[in-house]
Formats: structure tokens, C-alpha cells, sequence
């Protein structure tokens, strides 16, 4: 078996396994019914009509769900009292409900398609699992978002559709299907529920054939074959073979978005111009944007000492950012009604909280940075106008290193609220700059879309040289993302607009009655507070800079003592 190494041998031992796993006796009968199996991904041999169960001997890779503890919260003083252990067992009993049901899925799946998926092959017949790119573009609309999810089909998601599609492709495995951590799946970011990408980048190990994908005319017969098991609206642009290390989320250092609406919405206060040179470049820099994400989580308990929350910015923890986000969002699909009962909780406390007299000095005393707030907006813009069935339209384009959840949107809510004269630009300040909580208005998803995306050679260097994919089809890559947008998803949100009326409802119903949280006091009082508690957040860093130097003058004096010692 040590010698079994060429892409022709290991091809036929993978097709032939594939079929004498469907010839197998002790597995398969002559009904048509899908297979029962237990959670774990045994078969149950005592039920009759029982067919085979690509889920046989596959060993489970999931983890314990671990509630985890945060020293951050919402506002100040918030009760947090939750029995984690009732917490705990309570998720992992839903877990194993929905991990058998969504096996039943693929089980059943994999029966109807059982044919197409021992033919699909085709001309690729000398396959070998490879790490691939794929661009992935898609209108995100009647999508619960894009990040895979065992979930049922009424809650689809646009990564359980693309992995259904390589599938079909006779680019998975049967024993790896329904599981994307067996292809080493990454993507490059996420987009929430509604939102829309021309260019997320998936990377998978698949079943190619590696020598039809030296040329970009090979590279399409691989692009059609996937894209003919994808809706309309869900397409492959490109693939590449990659490296096994690469990882497209960690390596990104640029994401560009791009936020669409008619005109008519930005209100006749401020010119293009003036939106250009006077609001859009305060967002710009690197700072906290607490103010604009669904939890803020930046405030600490009283009792809790400065010293143990000044950790939060540490080199370690800011390294672990990309995990801590990726672990937050996992709540955005409302798929069940455990998670649309936490959403409801969370909708009701920030309504109520907004009403409530809010305890300013003690949001200046226990605000600290939580380096999963912090952003850094590179550029922000209004680009350019253009026509939509007869109808003038703008695009802003907003680049970051990255963003969290419901950030750019609320940016654009916060821009349409001062263009429309519903707040001004010193509470704007206040929400991006001040420890005080201010509440900006969420914009709709629907005209917000990933545009582009930037990478760097080596995840841990900081100053690796860029990294550009897909070169052998760039040329194609972008005339398609141009082609996408005026004649797929352009007169899409055009049409959506006129029959969901979201724009219209988010102007005239929501904005009007939006509390920030500065209504009943006095701005001017609430910034001469954001003056004091910036100074006293100047001199505490100047300490805090001046105490570890200090340490690190300690260290270097310890170490030389050392070497002294062992020298003698």
C-alpha cells in the first residue's frame, strides 16, 4: 500500500471504493429509503429497507460547547447571572438534535443523487485531493447568511448550497460530505443574512484532477461543471490550486465593500462633495467601534481591577481577534427558535436601554478597549453616481482590514441619519471616540456587497509582500464582477427595493423614531466629559507605556545578570 502514490492509482481505489460501498451486501437491500444511523455515525443494523450510510465509521470531530466567559459587557452594572452548566447541557442536547438531523439530510441527499454523483466525473478521471481557491460570487437575498451551518433546508445558507454543488461535481467525497472541517474549509470573510459578495474566496481540499488546472481554458470546464449544480444567482468565477497553509481569512489584510442606494436618500443638506470632505473621513482610522456592533462588550465589572482588564490589548489577544469573531457570529443565522428567542432578548434590552438615564461617569470609569471592537477603516468614500432603470443611484466604498458584525451598516445608517438632519456630526464623534454608549441606526442589508479583497504572502510577517489570486483568469475575474453587477445584481436590488419598499421603510418609519441616546441631555455638558475622559486617557496610557518599559529595562538587567553569572 506504501507504494499506491500516482494520481491514476489512487483515482480508480477511490472510485472503486465508492462503489463497493454501494454494492455492499451488509448494507444495501432493494428499497429505496434512506438509512437510519445514530448520532455518533453508526448504522443501525436492525432496521429493515436499510441502504448504505456514508456516514459509516466517520469519527466525530465536534467539540463540547463551552460557554464562555467574558469580562466585558454591555453597559455598566449589567446583571450577567447564568448557570453554565444548565447552559451547557441545555446546547449540547439542541447540538445532537440537530447534527441527526441534519445526517437524515445528507443521507437522503446523497440517495437521490447517488447517480449523478458516480457520473459526474466525466473527463476528470485522474483525481487527487488538492487545496484549491474558488472567487464565489452571490446575491445573498433568501440566504441565511453565508458561513455553513447544519441546519435544515428552510434556513439554506450559501455554503451549504456551494458545498451540495462540489459535491454533484464529484469534487467530495461521499465520507465527506455534510462536513466541511474534512476539506479544511476557509473562506476569506463573512457576510451576514441578505448581504452580497463578488469576491469571497473559498479554499477546500476537493477531488481534481490537477493537470486541468494549468490553463485558464481547463480552469473553465472545472468552473461550468460546478456552476451548472448552482442557482442563477450563486456563481464560481475562478479556481487555482493554493498551498496547504494558506488561509485566506488570516492572510487578508484589505476588504472592500461596496454600499448602493438610489440619490434620492442622502436629503439635500450636504452636496457629494461635502459628504466626501466632511463626514465619510471621520470614520477613518484605528480606534474602537463599539458604538457600532449588535453587542457592544466594552464595559467591565466595578469590582474588576484595571490591571486585569488592560490585558485586552495584549499581542496574544489581538492575534486571537479572527477566533473571538468568528465564535460571536455564529448567532447571526436565526435558524432556530433557541436563536431567535436570544435575538428577541437582545432586541428588547438595547430598546429598553435606550430609554433609560444613562450613568455617563460610570461608562468613563469602566470603559476599557476590547481589542475585538477595534477596526481600522482605511479608506471611506462616495464613489460615483450611476443610472438604474432610469433612476440615479450612488456607491460608497468602504476598505478595512476587516469588520464586525453590523458595522458597515451602521456606518451607513449614521451617514443617512446626518445627510437627513435625524442627528450631526458631534454625536458622531461621541459614538466613534467617546466611552459613552450611543445607538446608531442599522441600514439595510440589502445594497451591501463585498467588492474585493487584498492578501499578504505569509500570515505571520507583518511586512510580507502582497499576494495576488487567480492570475492565470484575471482579465476574466474582473470583467465579471463588472458584468455581475449591471446585469445581475443592480436590477436585482432595484426590483427588490419596489416590492419590499426596504429603503422607504428604513427613511420613513425607522430613522424618524431612532433614539441615539443623547436626546434628553445636554451635548455640549456630554462633551466636555469625552474632553476629560480623553485627557485622563492619554496620561493613562503614558503610565501604562512608562510602567512597561519600565519591566521590559527590568528583564534586559536580569538577563545581563545572568549572563555574568554563567560566564564566571
Amino acid at each position: 500500500m506504501l507504494g499506491l502514490h500516482t494520481n491514476k492509482i489512487r483515482s480508480l481505489l477511490l472510485s472503486t471504493t465508492s462503489k463497493s460501498l454501494l454494492n455492499c451486501s451488509k448494507y444495501t437491500t432493494t428499497t429505496s429509503t434512506a438509512p437510519h444511523f445514530t448520532t455518533d455515525g453508526s448504522c443501525d443494523n436492525n432496521q429493515e429497507q436499510q441502504q448504505i450510510n456514508i456516514f459509516t465509521g466517520r469519527q466525530d470531530r465536534s467539540t463540547p460547547f463551552k460557554v464562555k466567559k467574558d469580562r466585558f459587557f454591555d453597559s455598566p452594572f449589567q446583571n450577567k447571572s447564568t448557570n453554565n452548566s444548565e447552559e451547557a447541557e441545555r446546547w449540547r442536547k439542541y447540538q445532537d438534535e440537530r447534527k441527526t438531523s441534519f445526517l437524515d439530510q445528507c443521507n437522503q441527499f446523497y440517495q437521490d443523487n447517488k447517480q449523478t454523483v458516480e457520473t459526474s466525473s466525466g473527463p476528470f478521471s485522474f483525481k487527487a485531493k488538492t487545496p484549491v481557491n474558488m472567487l464565489f460570487a452571490y446575491v445573498g437575498t433568501g440566504y441565511h447568511g453565508l458561513e455553513f451551518h447544519m441546519t435544515d433546508q428552510d434556513y439554506p445558507t450559501l455554503e451549504n448550497c456551494l458545498e451540495r454543488a462540489l459535491f454533484l461535481s464529484g469534487m467530495i467525497l461521499p465520507t465527506n460530505f455534510g462536513d466541511p472541517s474534512r476539506l479544511n474549509w476557509r473562506r476569506s470573510s463573512r457576510t451576514d443574512k441578505g448581504v452580497h459578495s463578488m469576491s469571497t474566496i473559498i479554499k477546500a481540499n476537493l477531488e481534481i484532477d490537477r493537470s486541468r488546472m494549468l490553463t485558464p481554458e481547463k480552469i473553465a470546464d472545472y468552473v461550468a461543471l460546478i456552476n451548472s449544480n448552482l442557482p442563477d444567482a450563486l456563481r464560481i468565477i475562478s479556481m487555482e490550486m493554493t498551498k496547504k497553509s494558506f488561509d485566506p481569512r488570516r492572510q487578508g489584510i484589505a476588504r472592500t465593500y461596496h454600499y448602493v442606494l438610489p440619490k434620492k436618500y442622502l436629503g439635500d443638506r450636504y452636496t457629494l462633495d461635502e459628504i466626501n470632505q466632511i463626514i465619510l473621513p471621520m470614520f477613518i482610522g484605528n480606534f474602537s467601534y463599539h458604538n457600532f456592533t449588535l453587542k457592544r462588550r466594552t464595559y467591565i465589572r466595578p469590582n474588576e481591577t484595571t490591571e486585569d482588564n488592560n490585558n485586552n490589548n495584549n499581542t496574544k489577544e489581538l492575534e486571537e481577534e479572527g477566533e473571538e469573531e468568528e465564535i460571536e457570529e455564529e448567532e447571526e443565522i436565526d435558524n432556530n427558535n433557541n436563536n431567535q428567542q436570544q435575538q428577541l432578548n437582545q432586541k428588547q434590552f438595547i430598546t429598553n436601554d435606550k430609554y433609560y438615564p444613562k450613568d455617563r461617569n460610570a461608562e468613563m470609569s469602566l470603559f476599557r478597549r476590547n481589542s475585538r471592537n477595534v477596526r481600522r477603516v482605511i479608506s471611506f468614500k462616495l464613489e460615483e453616481t450611476f443610472q438604474e432603470s432610469g433612476q440615479e443611484w450612488v456607491k460608497f466604498v468602504i476598505e478595512g482590514e476587516s469588520f464586525i458584525q453590523y458595522q458597515i451598516r451602521k456606518m451607513m445608517g449614521f451617514v443617512l441619519a446626518i445627510t437627513n438632519g435625524k442627528t450631526d456630526l458631534k454625536t458622531l464623534e461621541l459614538a466613534l471616540h467617546s466611552p459613552f454608549s450611543i445607538h446608531a441606526p442599522i441600514a439595510p442589508p440589502n445594497p451591501l456587497y463585498l467588492f474585493d479583497c487584498a492578501f499578504k504572502q505569509k500570515r505571520t510577517a507583518e511586512n510580507s509582500p502582497l499576494f495576488h489570486p487567480f492570475q492565470l483568469t484575471n482579465n476574466r475575474v474582473n470583467q465579471f464582477k463588472k458584468d455581475f453587477c449591471s446585469n445581475t445584481l443592480y436590477p436585482h436590488l432595484k426590483q427588490l427595493n419596489d416590492t419590499q419598499q426596504f429603503f422607504e421603510t428604513f427613511m420613513d418609519q425607522e430613522l424618524p423614531i431612532h433614539k441615539f441616546g443623547v436626546e434628553k441631555e445636554d451635548l455640549d455638558n456630554l462633551f466636555n466629559m469625552y474632553i476629560e475622559f480623553k485627557e485622563a486617557d492619554l496620561l493613562r496610557r503614558s503610565k501604562q507605556e512608562k510602567e512597561r518599559e519600565e519591566i521590559k529595562l527590568e528583564k534586559e538587567k536580569e538577563k545581563e545578570m545572568e549572563m555574568e553569572i554563567k560566564e564566571n
